[in-house]
């Protein structure tokens, strides 16, 4: 999400949350008297009207009709939160695809691993893009913010107080994603970044054994913090233990990967895979 598309989602739920406060107001009950209308907790009413909570329409609807706000305005601000709603997931749909700033601006040494697709942080503009657009009734302005703050991200991979250690599989990279020209770019990029100095990327073949079941992507900022990425969420561990403990699955992977030419020469023969299956026209 870019910093202008923050500021107005942020806008959008001050909007919503002020309505709610004047409409109380206005009503003359305190916080506490429309809670007990509501069956619901004072502390909610508040953070709704501070734009802690963003309300579901049903809320929204019901929290109007007791502050005695005219059918227009029920409707108006029933809409508003479907809106919101649907905002917030969609971002968040961007965020979990990948599709987004990471916080790489505190800490030195990250480790990823990912199973399913190419990590964000390596993804080519048009792989991205592919991305983005299958969160879930994503707007096209969505995905333009949330690719493009993406791709301004991956210039920590420049940073050489930074080092990176990412694994992928060799089955996330043959995962059809994109059409096969895209799929051969990316490939091709690959190849270009693995020859950083900052940046140790290992590809594990589908011939390899593995001693740990890659059960979802995760990444270790430096062994201070776990993200694990699900299909739906997003975690974030700091107890030792934990950190411990992916810190030797990733290790356990390490050891299956390739890397360095023997990592390139299998990525060039993926992308020359993707080029004989592209239609040979848009090769020319």
């Amino acid at each position: 999400m870019t910093r202008l598309d923050a500021d107005g989602y942020r806008r959008e739920r001050t909007v919503l949350s002020d309505a709610f406060r004047r409409l109380r107001d206005a009503a003359g009950l305190s916080g506490g008297e429309v809670a007990a209308l509501l069956n619901w907790s004072q502390s909610k009413i508040s953070k709704i009207e501070t734009g802690r909570v963003l309300p579901s329409p049903d809320d929204a609807e019901r929290l109007a009709t007791v502050l005695g706000a005219p059918t227009g305005t029920r409707a108006e601000l029933a809409a508003r939160a479907v809106r919101l709603q649907a905002q917030h997931r969609n971002l968040r749909l961007l965020r979990k695809r990948g599709v987004h700033r990471a916080d790489w601006s505190h800490g030195t040494h990250y480790r990823v691993f990912q199973p399913v697709m190419v990590p964000a942080l390596l993804q080519a503009a048009d792989y991205a893009q592919s991305v983005a657009e299958r969160a879930n009734a994503a707007t096209a302005a969505d995905v333009a913010a949330g690719v493009a703050a993406q791709i301004d991200g991956q210039s920590v991979l420049y940073d050489d107080r930074r080092r990176f250690d990412i694994l992928v599989t060799e089955g996330a990279l043959r995962w059809r994603l994109c059409d096969d020209t895209v799929m051969a770019a990316q490939m091709d990029r690959l190849i270009s970044l693995s020859t950083l100095g900052n940046l140790r990327l290992g590809v594990i073949p589908l011939s390899a054994r593995v001693g740990e079941l890659p059960v979802n992507a995760f990444g270790v900022h430096d062994e201070r913090e776990v993200v694990i990425e699900t299909y739906s969420s997003r975690r974030r561990l700091t107890d030792p233990r934990e950190i411990d403990y992916y810190l030797r699955v990733f290790g356990v992977l390490q050891s299956s990967a390739r890397y360095g030419p023997e990592a390139r020469e299998l990525l060039a023969g993926i992308a020359h895979f993707y080029r004989r299956q592209a239609p040979q026209e848009l090769l020319d």
